[in-house]
């Protein structure tokens, strides 16, 4: 990929950004205080999602939920080619105890049923099979731009070629762009632990943006 590349890319300094990742999940149980759920990539333990909960055309409930455990349960047989992969994660409700226990019940009223295996906790296993989006961020440090792509660290250990949206906050404004994970490597390791290096090439870039990225590597040269 780098030798491949047609636009230099100029190191920079305290330039930092957020990845917004977004995570499609099937909710397989859940209770007042959180839910299990199957997603078809591995969910990180201690990391917190933002979800919103809705069924039919009620209003829907937004929460936050930190992801408790997770664990590969099986691999769907397949459809054609490779079979997939599987993870199964435990999701705990913040605040739910709170004031968003009404909403999560009213939610739980209309939309499960009681488990076959019922436990005392009081877990419900929902009567639809409609997914969830399973939202976060992540934060990373920009080595090098360029106003086709950058190189990023962050604790994000994403696949090659995985695409996700980014925010970069530079001297003037906020750059928002799509990208592509060109490669993954380890970062040096003076940094802290678990930092990957992501050299991200951009998929698409408003006229905009893309400005206000040539003007800020504009001022690095000057």
């Amino acid at each position: 990929m780098e030798e491949r590349r047609h636009n230099h890319r100029y190191a920079v300094q305290d330039v930092r950004g957020t990845i917004l990742l977004s995570s499609e999940a099937r909710i397989l149980n859940m209770s007042l205080t959180g839910m299990a759920v199957e997603t078809d990539t591995r969910l990180r333990l201690g990391r917190t999602y933002s979800l919103r909960l809705q069924h039919d055309d009620e209003l829907a409930v937004p929460l936050t939920a930190t992801v408790v455990w997770c664990q590969l349960r099986q691999a769907k047989p397949p459809s054609s080619g490779e079979g997939q992969i599987v993870y199964v994660s435990g999701l705990q409700f913040e605040g739910v105890l709170t004031d968003k226990a009404q909403e999560v019940m009213s939610f739980l009223k209309s939309a499960a049923v009681v488990s076959v295996q019922t436990r005392v906790c009081g877990r419900f296993r929902a009567r639809f099979e409609d997914t969830i989006n399973l939202n976060t961020e992540y934060e990373f440090e920009v080595k090098k731009i360029s106003v086709t792509g950058m190189l990023i660290v962050t604790d994000l250990v994403a696949e090659q070629d995985s695409l996700f949206d980014m925010e970069v906050q530079l001297d003037d404004g906020v750059c928002r762009a799509r990208g592509r994970v060109a490669y993954v490597r380890p970062a040096s390791p003076r940094r802290t632990e678990g930092a990957v290096e992501l050299g991200v090439e951009f998929t698409a870039i408003s006229d905009a943006d893309r400005a206000l990225l040539m003007s800020f590597i504009g001022r690095q040269l000057a």
